[in-house]
């Protein structure tokens, strides 16, 4: 059963992904569940800049080669990568057609 508290942020991540297309990729690899019903084809898998303020190879880089490399192994793949903005991140795309 989850605490109010996790119920709260459960919430907040599913109004995130459905609403404007993201997830963070902190969230993501605590729980490789989360996009599995997302109902949507492509999604952001972002990583906020303050894990680039630790050097890109000890926070946002082995972050989000993890997240891609976990969710290629449930059916997305990734399409793009953005390191120009201060959400750094990558576009998946779920093989197949969406759920949408």
């Amino acid at each position: 059963m989850y605490s109010e508290k996790q119920r709260r942020l459960l919430e907040q991540q599913q109004r995130r992904l459905l609403e404007q297309r993201y997830i963070v990729g902190e969230d993501l690899a605590n729980d490789p569940t989360l996009l599995d019903d997302c109902p949507h084809r492509y999604v952001f898998v972002v990583v906020p800049a303050r894990g680039m303020a630790r050097g890109p190879l000890r926070g946002t880089l082995p972050l989000l080669l993890e997240c891609v490399e976990t969710l290629e192994t449930r059916g997305w793949e990734p399409v793009a990568w953005d390191f120009d903005t201060p959400e750094k991140g990558v576009l998946m795309r779920r093989r197949g057609p969406g759920r949408s």
